[in-house]
């Protein structure tokens, strides 16, 4: 049905998306542009971190939504990514490099550009060694999230020289942050940017040099391959999503 769905896409302004929080994302991807109402199907089973609603609260919801539209949504930030200047569907959580044979290491440099830059000038990077990297929005930044999940060795890194821990921060805050996963030197590690701010204005951009192949996950749904001397950027999406968020007690009309 999914694969239908890519191929006849038809136009939606709301959808309800009665799953968990993976089922939520391919319904992000599908229709990045409607009200998206995340209900989770199942509490006992899924941790519905990307849910405000859930089977129970449908008869709720329901009338809020036909007609009389009496609800408020977020606007949540996404990851904007591209691939040899060719920009790729934007992620709702993380876009993530990763080395294919995880006993191998990939090699890239990085190279940040702040807000207020001016094309030619002198940009600080920082040559990396590490099985990967995550780039997330809030909404990847969840408790119990891949991003916080691998975050967890940070407190462990002598050199104390990384700016910030893995978080929780808003899906609507309208910023990235990043992660190197398993960076090479492990706790003696002296990389400066195990994890970055990236936010609005801001671009990271990725040059990778390992003679090993890696791929570009988005969200875990779709996947690319990374050869020797492509190059990701990574930046706020100009094209946040409309999640629902609250119902208002009394539909417009009563």
């Amino acid at each position: 049905a999914i694969q239908e769905l890519k191929t006849e896409k038809p136009s939606i302004e709301m959808l309800l998306c009665v799953g968990g929080d993976n089922f939520f994302q391919i319904c992000s991807h599908l229709f990045p542009e409607a009200y998206l109402v995340g209900v989770n199907s199942d509490t006992q089973t899924s941790s519905g971190a990307l849910l405000y609603f859930n089977l129970e609260n449908i008869p709720e919801i329901l009338p809020c939504l036909v007609g009389g539209g009496n609800f408020t949504y977020e606007p949540w930030a996404r990851v904007a990514t591209t691939l040899n200047e060719k920009r790729v569907e934007d992620a709702t959580c993380t876009a993530s490099l990763s080395i294919k044979a995880t006993d191998m290491m990939s090699r890239y440099l990085l190279e940040r550009k702040e807000m207020g830059e001016k094309e030619g000038e002198k940009r600080e990077t920082e040559e990396q060694k590490a099985t990967g990297i995550l780039i997330v929005s809030g909404a990847g930044a969840q408790k119990g999230a891949w991003y916080r999940n691998a975050g967890l060795y940070l407190p462990q890194v002598k050199s104390g020289l990384y700016p910030l821990v893995t978080e929780w921060f808003s899906p609507t805050h309208p910023e990235l942050h990043t992660l190197t996963r398993e960076p090479m030197g492990g706790e003696d590690c002296a990389y400066k940017w195990l994890n970055l701010r990236v936010r609005v204005g801001d671009e990271l951009t990725l040059r990778y040099w390992s003679n090993d192949p890696s791929e570009l996950s988005i969200d875990s749904i779709n996947r690319y391959d990374v050869k020797e001397g492509d190059e990701l950027r990574f930046r706020v999406s100009d094209k946040p999503l409309k999640v629902v968020s609250k119902m208002m007690t009394k539909p417009k009309w009563q």
